[in-house]
């Protein structure tokens, strides 16, 4: 990563207006590497929406998302699976949630 470069600036990102560095909206579209969804996402505490789309993402929602107390909306249409984290009934700030194109379970 180059540190000249504000994360605020990456593909996907967006910052809010008052603190450059503070990442607000976070939209992933189309990567289709398989892999795991990043807890590092849990790290985004001031994140408000996260758009998961079409996205070889492998396994399940990392319980880490539960920490992203300021988060409004979550879309996720994707191949995950297994069980839901107890822990998202956590995101009391949550007002959509879309979880299409899973295999959650439990």
């Amino acid at each position: 990563l180059n540190d000249e470069v504000s994360v605020c600036e990456w593909y996907g990102c967006e910052c809010n207006d008052a603190d450059n560095d503070v990442v607000t909206s976070l939209i992933m579209p189309n990567i289709k590497l398989p892999q795991k969804v990043p807890t590092v996402l849990g790290l985004l505490n001031e994140l408000q929406e996260l758009i998961i789309t079409n996205v070889n993402f492998v396994g399940n929602l990392p319980s880490e998302l539960s920490h992203l107390h300021k988060l409004k909306q979550m879309i996720v249409i994707s191949s995950l699976d297994g069980t839901l984290p107890l822990e998202m009934g956590e995101l009391r700030s949550l007002e959509y949630l879309e979880l299409r194109k899973n295999s959650f379970d439990g």
